[in-house]
């Protein structure tokens, strides 16, 4: 029995007496995403696979790139106004359309988009524990999440650097609120490391010590998520832009070292969850 398979007879099993909940569950291997009444409500079942307002538009730009411009007009009027301004179209306002033609033009979306998944579970299916919590978070709030993580990798290099006016200019570059969670890492070990960021060559550029911390922070991300659904990381990579994405599924490897994959989970979940910071 496949992953979707399991969760769908379990779900079924639900509404079923303790006795034949028990009597059932031989005939399930270990659940994909243990369910739970509170967790489960059977009304998901007729919604959409996916919430097309949740997947970046540089996913669906390239369904429409080799339209008409008339076609893309009629495409992108099931789109919501959001993913319409970030779309490459002309001043061409899209069309006005039916909910029956919308619907069946985000069916199309949507089947593109999970054309090769195979073992594919909606956001609304999977539960709210542990590190399944990021699938809350907004695109902005992700992309947040991941510059904090970016600096656990500061905070464990930044100790070889020297001179202290290059440690000052580092330091310039962090918001207030960046420069508090900063501060309170350098106060700890960070007991989880990677390759060096070789600060001591950085040559000040502001906007390339950001790309590298956050490349820092997708691939603790990825590394952190490892070992969950799959799910998980479709949801996540079609939250951020295709070029994120592929360096997220790249990195999406496990860490040989159980202790440090827990603690770097712990770190995810912990700052997924600090809603001043994310």
């Amino acid at each position: 029995m496949s992953d979707l398979s399991s969760f769908v007879f379990e779900s079924c099993m639900l509404n079923a007496s303790s006795d034949k909940q028990s009597n059932l569950k031989q005939f399930l291997k270990v659940s994909p995403c243990p369910l739970n009444p509170k967790s489960f409500d059977t009304k998901d079942l007729h919604k959409p696979l996916l919430n097309l307002c949740d997947i970046h538009y540089s996913w669906i730009e390239p369904l429409i790139e080799n339209l008409t411009e008339t076609d893309k007009m009629l495409f992108t009027g099931a789109l919501s106004k959001k993913t319409q301004s970030r779309l490459n179209l002309s001043e061409k306002k899209p069309f006005s359309l039916s909910k029956f033609a919308t619907d069946f033009i985000q069916d199309t979306i949507i089947d593109s988009l999970l054309e090769e998944e195979s073992n594919f579970f909606p956001s609304n299916f999977l539960p709210r524990t542990s590190i399944y919590q990021l699938l809350d978070l907004s695109h902005e709030q992700l992309l947040n999440l991941i510059d904090y993580l970016g600096l656990h990798d500061l905070a464990f290099d930044i100790k070889n650097v020297l001179e202290s006016a290059k440690m000052k200019k580092i330091l310039s570059i962090l918001t207030k609120k960046e420069h508090t969670y900063f501060d309170k890492l350098t106060k700890k070990k960070e007991p989880l490391s990677f390759s060096s960021l070789h600060l001591e060559k950085w040559n000040g550029n502001e906007t390339d010590l950001r790309g590298v911390l956050h490349f820092r922070g997708i691939n603790r991300l990825a590394k952190a998520i490892y070992g969950s659904h799959t799910s998980l990381l479709w949801h996540l990579s079609h939250k951020l832009d295709t070029k994120r994405a592929s360096v997220l599924q790249k990195h999406y490897t496990p860490i040989q070292n159980e202790k440090a994959r827990l603690l770097l989970t712990s770190q995810v979940i912990e700052l997924a969850s600090n809603k001043d910071l994310i």
